[in-house]
């Protein structure tokens, strides 16, 4: 009972549409009519069988698994008008990390349509045993294979063997922080620095000022990679969640293009401490010279 293309073909029982940030499911639904003692039974058979559309940062493996998370979500078959075994769908969907909205449209007795926001991922970590996990903004795990992202990811590197090991609040609060911390660099920080510049580890090691010998470390320090390449290290600030504040984000963006109007591309800058508005030439690390060591700011 499937519907007709434009070009006479027939239309898959099942079409999953992903648009901007939001994944669109058209659930074509089979009908069996079932004779059952005074009145016939409709019954719904799902399947889906193709992706039509998706958000350039959804790969083939990361499509392959939506389409695998959404089949198995619903009963193999359930009674057409029933509302139950949808909301349930949902439901179940909603728990896997599709975490924005989830509803369901009737468009035909013989097509339902479902609506699932995929939440962006900002970024991803690896746990004890190695598993990479994407995540979006606010630290939550999505449902997706770090393979089936096309765009580049910046690591959260830096947490406890604890919080590697297993759930708990120092994990949550890790990587609420630096989700939080990713998608403000990557929203509104590289923007202002031009092309050619990426975001590659956000380090979290001294979350909670954990390192008490080194007062020189910030909280969360980043790692970019420059347009020729090379990996520079950026003090960054406090936690985006300290009771004591952040940096006005103006003011690092200030201190970096200070440094790139001196170092183009930061050409020669190893590392850069961006709390400092007026002394920042002072913390600068610089490359040195083919057999010397790299040197450092008059300030350290």
């Amino acid at each position: 009972m499937g519907s007709r293309t434009r070009d006479g073909g027939k239309a898959p029982l099942w079409a999953l549409v992903v648009l901007g940030g939001a994944a669109l499911v058209v659930a074509g639904l089979h009908l069996l009519r079932r004779a059952v003692s005074l009145r016939p039974e409709y019954r719904v058979i799902p399947r889906v069988t193709r992706i039509e559309a998706a958000p350039p940062w959804l790969g083939p493996l990361g499509k392959a698994h939506l389409v695998r998370l959404v089949e198995g979500a619903f009963p193999r078959s359930f009674q057409v008008f029933q509302a139950a075994p949808l909301r349930k769908a949902l439901e179940r969907i909603h728990s896997e990390g599709l975490a924005g909205r989830t509803r369901a449209e009737r468009v035909l007795p013989s097509q339902v349509r479902l609506v699932l926001e995929v939440p962006r991922p900002v970024a991803f970590f690896r746990d004890s045993r190695g598993r990479a996990h994407v995540l979006d903004a606010w630290g939550r795990p999505l449902p997706f294979p770090l393979s089936g992202i096309k765009v580049s990811l910046p690591e959260l590197t830096g947490l406890s063997r604890e919080a590697r090991g297993r759930e708990g609040k120092e994990r949550k609060e890790a990587l609420r922080a630096g989700g939080a911390v990713a998608r403000q660099v990557e929203e509104s920080f590289l923007p202002a620095l031009g092309r050619g510049f990426l975001l590659r580890a956000v380090d979290l090691s001294n979350l909670g000022y954990k390192l008490l010998a080194d007062g020189e470390r910030a909280e969360i320090r980043l790692v970019f990679q420059a347009p020729d390449g090379h990996l520079v290290t950026l003090e960054w600030d406090r936690s985006p969640f300290s009771p004591y504040g952040n940096i006005p984000l103006s003011q690092k963006i200030d201190v970096a293009r200070k440094i790139l109007a001196k170092y183009p591309g930061f050409q020669g800058v190893l590392g850069a401490d961006l709390r400092w508005e007026l002394r920042w030439e002072q913390w600068l690390t610089l490359a040195p010279p083919e057999g010397q060591a790299a040197r450092g700011g008059e300030g350290k």
